[in-house]
């Protein structure tokens, strides 16, 4: 049966999978981001949880891949960890969020867990990307920002800022290739961005618009070889570039959802999945072959779905969804069959496969971090 004719298909519910190991963060907070090695050797996990007026436990925590914990950084903030990344080698990680209102963070540890960045930028900092090896670390808040590592630590002293075109605006979703050349950021009112970073200090950046009502870029995704990248936008579409080519965007239709939630694209550029909700609050899950733009398949989530992701080949696609309660991770071929899907008591947000396509990182509402070998 060629894939023309399994489009579209609805999940099968509950297939048998179970996780490898799970582990739990602090108690009460939602697990916003995961991040995993390469070879899937090392998982981390940032912690979030908002309420006004209150303060909560939140962190960062690290473990390898039997479940073992290999450091944790907690402290009580009123929002906590939005974004984490993990160099490949996972050697490196990153955490972006916000401590209290109008204090935001941007961390950085090695592989013990020290502390080896600290930066306060005005307010909440939304998103935080590694190069492959740790030496270039791009995060996005009030503008786009770039630190490069010197030895152990990231140089403060000689952060790269990119102001952003419109006013009142921050960056959404940042991504970095993997050799930390280019960058590409989005940002909440509509614009996508791409900035060359020469050895260190940032080019001058090319800004691209969705003109569309109430404009939003909700995630970014670059193929680490440079390639291309991807922007998920509010108007139901992915917006594909070419690097060179870029402001010139070719549009992936997310036919039947509402908004395209978010986007991965594999190492060579040659596939993108999206995810997006639909009116029914449910979701559909896409890949897309992005050099002739056709669409490879589509299926259904039972819930509004929140992340993607791909493993460096392009072998295998991840989806997670959820609104409130409960939620999904599932793991997709690159035919669109569904190979699992795991059900969880809370929604899921964060989500990472393994470069190499073996494990599969997911987080949760209900506080824990699953650990999946992948198929």
């Amino acid at each position: 049966m060629t894939r023309k004719n399994q489009t579209n298909k609805k999940p099968e519910k509950h297939v048998a999978k179970a996780f490898k190991w799970r582990s739990g963060t602090a108690a009460g907070t939602w697990v916003n981001s995961v991040g995993i090695s390469a070879d899937g050797s090392k998982v981390v996990a940032g912690t979030y949880f908002y309420q006004k007026n209150m303060t909560m436990l939140t962190g960062v925590f690290a473990w390898n891949q039997h479940g073992n914990p290999l450091w944790n950084d907690t402290f009580t903030a009123d929002y906590g960890i939005n974004w984490v990344s993990l160099s490949r080698d996972g050697l490196w990680a990153a955490a972006v969020g916000e401590i209290s209102s109008g204090t935001g963070f941007i961390y950085a540890y090695d592989a013990l867990g020290h502390n080896v960045l600290t930066y306060k930028p005005p307010q909440l900092a939304w998103s935080v990307a590694l190069s492959n090896d740790g030496s270039y670390l791009a995060a996005g808040a009030d503008a786009l920002y770039l630190f490069t590592r010197i030895g152990s630590n990231f140089d403060v002293i000689n952060l790269q800022r990119t102001s952003l075109p419109g006013s009142m605006d921050y960056v959404y979703s940042v991504a970095i290739s993997g050799n930390g050349q280019w960058i590409v950021a989005g940002t909440r009112y509509g614009y996508v961005g791409l900035v060359e970073n020469i050895g260190g200090t940032l080019g001058q950046p090319t800004w691209w618009k969705l003109t569309t009502s109430f404009p939003r870029i909700w995630s970014v995704a670059i193929a680490a070889d440079g390639s291309c990248c991807a922007a998920a936008g509010s108007d139901g579409k992915v917006h594909f570039f070419g690097i060179p080519g870029f402001p010139t965007a070719t549009r992936f239709s997310l036919t039947g959802c509402n908004s395209c939630q978010a986007v991965a694209i594999n190492d060579n550029g040659s596939l993108v999945s999206a995810v997006g909700n639909t009116a029914a609050k449910a979701g559909k899950a896409f890949l897309f072959d992005a050099q002739t733009g056709t669409k490879k398949w589509t299926h259904n989530t039972t819930y509004p779905p929140n992340n993607t992701s791909m493993d460096g080949a392009g072998k295998y696609v991840a989806v997670s969804d959820g609104y409130l309660t409960p939620g999904d991770f599932y793991v997709f071929d690159v035919n669109g069959n569904l190979l699992w899907n795991y059900p969880t008591p809370q929604m899921d947000w964060g989500l990472k496969l393994s470069t190499n396509g073996t494990a599969l990182a997911g987080g949760s509402d209900d506080s824990n971090l699953y650990y999946f070998s992948v198929p």
